[in-house]
């Protein structure tokens, strides 16, 4: 995970000018690998869109064994 991280965030940004750039670029950074990057073994989405569908599918089925 760490050469994943300096390979995309740190090297790429870094002419970081103060103290807190780096700080803001690593959240940036954990905000976009967590949940908007592409996955390729859940079909090229994101986490969160992949998350949002199971727990439709989730609600969806309860509704149908419900009834």
């Amino acid at each position: 995970m760490n050469g994943l991280y300096k390979a995309e965030m740190v090297r790429p940004h870094g002419d970081f000018t103060g103290t807190q750039d780096p700080k803001w670029a690593t959240l940036l950074w954990v905000d976009w690998f967590k949940n908007r990057r592409l996955h390729g073994s859940i079909g090229m989405i994101a986490p969160t869109e992949f998350e949002a569908a199971y727990y439709a599918q989730e609600q969806l089925e309860a509704g149908l064994v419900l009834k």
